[in-house]
């Protein structure tokens, strides 16, 4: 006799999971569907991540700290540090004449900079170099010659102000009349008086002490010797280059392997002498002064033959200021320029030691900036502690100018005007004195008057905020929200986690409550608790195995499919990219919920008792007498669906709580979506933001404007601009308009005259320049200095008036050139009917009298209008009265002020833009702007309406920051560019363009392309989370709409049985499901719009009374109703089909067949 092979448990839970094959099918497909979402959702995050990533490494490199200028030890120190990076260093080889840095390169340099070959090759000789630029230039092409000249610049002696009185008058000492008490009395009585003008500099600062009595002997001496000079002593103070070669053409002073190279040492002597009887010199003889060496330069010139072209880099890294190489030549050449620049030691011992430089370049994986950032900050920091902060250098013509800031004796921080030409610095203060850019940056250089800045506490986080140091971040390549990627896959892991662990556990529930008497009987005939809970775990093992990998491999196909798809919004495309760690642990989560919902659903069936509630003696039902029927009720569809209604209450509810679920989750998804891009509408699209604004110092003339307008026209991929000038912090007389407006009270109020930062002036109404101090313009407080043409004498004479005024910007727009503003600005009209040929002329004007809240926040945004308030304190037809204050400069450096006035009338008034906004006027103006014609701004500043070149406006740029802020007016460009375009390459075309002409470019184009990316993946999670809850709940919907149709086959054999068809059977389905589907649609609705009213009342504040337009217009504006109606039919639809579909087949059968099962 065959013994039959006796089953193991295992092959127990095969057999179990093939006699259950519909519940078998459902848990599985609801497992396949959360790791489906997993994937696709890990991968399309990871994907975005890794493109965003790509482009903005391709744009900034891949570098992520760099130290430029790190000498030879903390170089070394960096490398011993920093191990396993990517670490490059490219030693600095020298400056050229124009003040271009020449460096070399290591096996790492492309790579971390991801600088980019247009044409040839790299050097691999040290006759050979690679340029950086486009090649236009044939002198630059490949296989050209240019010949380089290296300076090296050393000042040997740092003269103060007070230290150049004390060794140039020297010789005088034993001359000077200190005995003679008549001439003492004489000098000191003249330094009361006006001693102030020898001590004051051109930006003001002392550098010695008022006082005579805190004078120290030698500063005494040196000043009373001074006077002497300027009273009476014919004396003479020259200097003059003294020059010596050495090299090949002076064999004597040939150097060993320099043979080649012709070594040129400059150096700039101090030399003072003499004249006049009072110190021993007779006619032309003086008394003989002395000779000091102030600063040497080193140089000589190379030959090199251009091999590459490299593309333009510098425009887009985050440098700010610090010189970058324009040239790349090979280590062997690098070391033999150091060694050239440290020869002449040889013979002039008073040269110090030629120390080479570095820029130091390290990235680790993405994530890693920071962190990066502070483990290198040690080795910065290490032996410094004081240094001079540098303006970012303008450059022209082989020169270039800017600022030195420093503090003064009270801590206050002060700055200095230099001038540049190759790695040299000179500073007028008053006297000249010659630095270098490193010893202002190591805080080596002193000053009497000036002193170095401690250096700030230094961190990631503040690198972020202000990148000063030398030592910086890449903030371009790598911001700072670049975690918010892993968020993204984090939350979207943890919620597909918990939406698992709901999911399987109701179904696995629900699926041994079916099995409660299978369990029970196991149980009876001998299996144990183990035994049990061993069999439901093959069973959740064969689920895993076969769900699992079918989810990941499903999710892996869509996820390339969805890249593809999603990358036609990339200029550059999309990436596809795996995070293998986000990924495993969205898997592991995964799992998890899937183990922990079957382990308590297996605790769940240790606790069946071994008799089944099945299996119990049905409770005895008391038969109550029935009453007497009057009237035998008819039965209709309605009755019957109310009837099992009541009889499966539980079933319902649940079939109504997962289609409530679903509707639920579908218009979340699609409201979520909709508002994950509110910041960038906000932010960009309503304002209007530009891709770039283009600042020129002065108010342009109209030819140099249309030449302007040209040029930009003929940049690639630039789809519109904005051309207008401004008359920035004019003053308005307001002592009319400031009781009448609530705002300007409430400001004024809350920051008076004379704080910081006031808007209002009591003492003359021009803003001060940075530096600006002149005691000979101080005036009594509420009096204004002006010069009045109609009242004066002719003589220039000063009138005083006692005003208040407060400053407003002036705009103008050119209509010819930009007629659209003129319907931007009528459409926004609040008030008022312009004339717009009297207002291009400066006879009228539109005043933005912006929103404002409590706060004095402003706003131009429609969105805001009924959370804001309206100032209505300026009427149509006030008369505004501007004045305009020029700052002019004297050869003395002394400033005067001088100040137009002009009316105009107000002829309109906008408070908001009723949809889209205009920039600038809806970049949230803090004050008044005023929108008037060129007339009206040329006649408040009378020197505006210039053409400069590009050496004229970067050092105006510099000067009207020092000295004269505002005086000439400004012109602006917004440009637009198109959406498709290829950042990278039209970055470097604007701020090309924007160089040749010496123009400011502030770039939003990144900023606001990351907003709108940011939008999408917010949109993308919300979008695969409310997917992968979507059809979950739709498939658990289906099942229990298949498996109550299943419970109630009996009663449906009864009812077919006494006469109802399948017909019928259907239409109560209908009857069932429709007012169910409705029912959840609407309470979705109302549970929607009920949050959105919490937030709005309580969280916002907005009056109940203006609630409906407020969140019409912020959450609702431009949402997409057609696919918010499309999908609320859908469900209806789909609720019905649904409900209906499991009863076909069961209507189908015969009375009989559905009696019996």
């Amino acid at each position: 006799m065959k013994v039959p092979k006796r089953k193991n448990i295992r092959h127990i839970a095969l057999s179990a999971m093939k006699g259950r094959k519909n519940d078998t099918k459902l848990l599985l497909f609801v497992i396949i569907l959360v790791f489906l979402f997993i994937s696709l959702s890990q991968i399309l995050l990871a994907s975005i991540a890794k493109t965003d990533h790509l482009r903005r490494t391709n744009l900034y490199g891949t570098w992520q700290v760099m130290y430029h200028g790190a000498s030879e030890e903390k170089t070394n120190a960096l490398r011993e540090k920093m191990t396993g990076i990517s670490l490059s260093v490219l030693p600095i080889a020298g400056y050229t004449q124009d003040n271009q840095l020449i460096a070399s390169f290591d096996d790492k340099t492309m790579e971390l900079g991801n600088f980019k070959l247009k044409d040839g090759h790299l050097p691999e000789t040290p006759d050979e170099i690679a340029l950086v630029g486009s090649g236009d230039d044939a002198n630059r092409a490949i296989g050209s010659t240019v010949t380089i000249k290296y300076l090296s610049d050393h000042t040997l002696k740092h003269y103060t102000s007070s230290e150049s009185i004390l060794d140039q008058y020297a010789p005088l000492y034993q001359y000077l009349p200190l005995n003679d008490l008549r001439i003492v009395r004489e000098f000191e009585r003249w330094w009361a008086e006006k001693g102030g003008s020898i001590i004051k500099g051109v930006a003001g600062y002392e550098t010695y002490p008022r006082n005579l009595s805190e004078c120290t002997a030698l500063q005494y001496r040196a000043l009373f010797a001074q006077w002497m000079r300027r009273v009476s002593v014919p004396g003479s103070l020259t200097g003059g280059y003294w020059t010596e070669q050495f090299g090949k053409t002076t064999t004597s002073n040939d150097l060993i392997g320099y043979e080649g190279t012709t070594i040129t040492i400059q150096r700039l002597m101090r030399e003072v002498s003499y004249y006049g009887e009072e110190f021993g010199g007779y006619d032309s003889n003086g008394l003989e002064g002395y000779a000091k060496p102030w600063f040497t330069k080193v140089q000589f010139s190379k030959e090199y033959k251009v091999t590459g072209l490299i593309e333009p880099y510098e425009e887009r890294w985050d440098t700010e200021g610090f010189e970058m190489p324009s040239a790349f030549v090979t280590p062997e050449e690098c070391q033999f320029i150091h060694n050239a620049m440290d020869a002449p030691r040889e013979k002039f011992i008073e040269l110090p030691p030629y120390e080479p430089q570095s820029i130091v370049l390290f990235a680790g994986s993405p994530k890693m900036a920071s962190s990066l950032y502070e483990q290198g900050l040690p080795v910065y920091e290490d032996g410094l502690t004081k240094r001079f902060k540098i303006s970012k250098l303008q450059k022209g013509f082989g020169k270039y100018g800017g600022y030195i800031t420093g503090l003064d004796r009270e801590g206050n921080e002060v700055s200095l005007p230099y001038e540049g030409e190759g790695g040299l610095l000179k500073v007028e203060h008053p006297y000249q004195l010659y630095t270098t850019v490193e010893q202002l940056r190591t805080g080596t250089f002193s000053y009497e008057s000036v002193f170095p800045m401690p250096i700030p506490t230094l961190s990631a986080d503040k690198a972020y905020e202000t990148n000063e140091e030398p030592y910086r971040i890449n903030r371009f390549a790598y911001p700072p929200d670049t975690d918010v990627a892993v968020q993204l896959q984090t939350v979207m892991s943890l919620s597909l986690s918990a939406v698992s662990f709901c999911a399987v556990f109701l179904i696995s529930l629900t699926q041994l409550r079916r099995r409660s008497k299978r369990v029970a009987l196991m149980r009876a005939i001998g299996a144990s608790k183990g035994q049990t809970v061993k069999l439901l775990a093959w069973e959740t093992w064969y689920q895993l195995a076969f769900g699992v990998p079918l989810g990941l491999l499903i999710g892996f196909i869509l996820s390339f499919i969805a890249v593809k798809i999603f990358g036609a919004s990339y200029s550059v495309g999309m990436v596809f990219s795996i995070d293998v760690g986000a990924l495993i642990l969205g898997i592991l989560g995964g799992v998890i919920s899937v183990l922990v919902s079957m382990a308590l659903s297996g605790l769940y069936a240790m606790q069946i008792p071994l008799i089944s509630g099945a299996e119990k003696a049905p409770k005895r039902i008391c038969e109550k007498p029935r009453a007497k029927l009057r009237k035998r009720k008819k039965m209709t569809r309605l009755s019957l669906v109310r009837r099992e209604l009541s009889f499966n209450r539980g079933r319902s509810l649940a079939a109504f709580a997962l289609s409530f679920l679903l509707i639920l989750s579908t218009i979340l998804a699609v409201f979520l979506g909709s508002n994950a891009f509110s910041r960038w509408r906000e932010t960009v699209y309503l304002p209007d933001k530009p891709d770039y604004i283009v600042r020129v110092p002065y108010r342009v003339n109209k030819p140099f404007l249309e030449e302007i307008m040209e040029e930009i026209g003929s940049i690639t991929d630039i789809n519109r601009v904005i051309p207008y000038h401004t008359g920035e912090n004019l003053s308005l007389v307001c002592e009319e308009l400031l009781p009448k407006s609530s705002r300007l009270t409430l400001e004024y109020e809350k920051n008076a005259p004379g704080q910081p930062g006031s808007s209002f002036s009591l003492t003359g109404g021009y803003k001060e320049a940075l530096n600006y101090h002149d005691e000979y313009l101080f005036r009594e407080q509420g009096m204004d200095e002006y010069y009045d043409p109609d009242q004066n004498d002719g003589s220039g004479s000063r009138k005083w008036e006692d005003v208040t005024s407060v400053f407003v910007d002036l705009l103008c727009f050119d209509f010819d050139l930009y007629p659209t503003a003129k319907d931007l600005l009528e459409k926004a009209l609040a008030e008022g009917d312009v004339d717009w040929e009297r207002l291009a002329k400066g006879e009228t004007c539109i005043v933005l009298s912006p929103l404002y809240d409590d706060d004095l926040q402003t706003s131009t945004n429609r969105n805001d209008r009924h959370l804001f308030y309206r100032d209505d304190g300026v009427d149509v037809g006030d008369v505004f009265r501007l004045k305009g204050h020029t700052q002019n400069l004297g050869m003395d450096g002394d400033l005067s002020i001088t100040t137009k006035e002009n009316v105009v009338e107000v002829s309109g008034i906008i408070h908001y833009f009723p949809d889209r906004g205009f920039w600038p006027l809806s970049n949230e103006p803090k004050r008044l702007t005023i929108i008037s014609g060129e007339p009206l701004l040329k006649s408040l500043y009378h020197l505006s309406g210039k053409r400069m070149d590009a050496y004229q406006s970067s050092l105006f740029e510099i000067m009207s920051q020092l000295f004269q802020p505002d005086c000439m007016g400004k012109s602006y460009f917004c440009l637009f560019a198109d959406p498709k375009a290829e950042g990278g390459m039209l970055d470097i075309s604007v701020h090309q363009w924007a160089e040749s002409h010496g123009f400011h470019v502030t770039d939003y184009r990144m900023a606001n392309r990351a907003l709108y990316t940011d939008a999408q993946s917010s949109m993308l999670m919300t979008v695969l989370l409310a997917a992968g809850v979507i059809f979950i709940t739709l498939a658990i919907l289906i099942n229990t709409n298949q498996s109550t149709v299943d419970a109630n086959k009996k009663r449906t054999g009864i009812l077919q049985a006494i006469g109802l068809t399948k017909q019928d059977f259907l239409v109560m389905q209908v009857h069932k499901a429709l007012p169910s589907a409705l029912i959840a649609l609407l309470l979705s609705h109302g549970i929607v719009a009920g949050v959105l009213v919490i937030i709005s009342v309580f969280f916002k504040g907005v009056s109940p009374r203006v609630l409906i337009p407020h969140m019409a217009e912020t959450y609702f504006w431009q949402y997409p109703w057609t696919i918010h109606a499309a999908l609320c039919i859908l469900f209806v639809v789909l609720s019905v089909v649904i409900a209906v579909n499991p009863m076909r087949k069961v209507a189908s059968e015969s009375a009989i067949d559905n009696i019996r099962d």
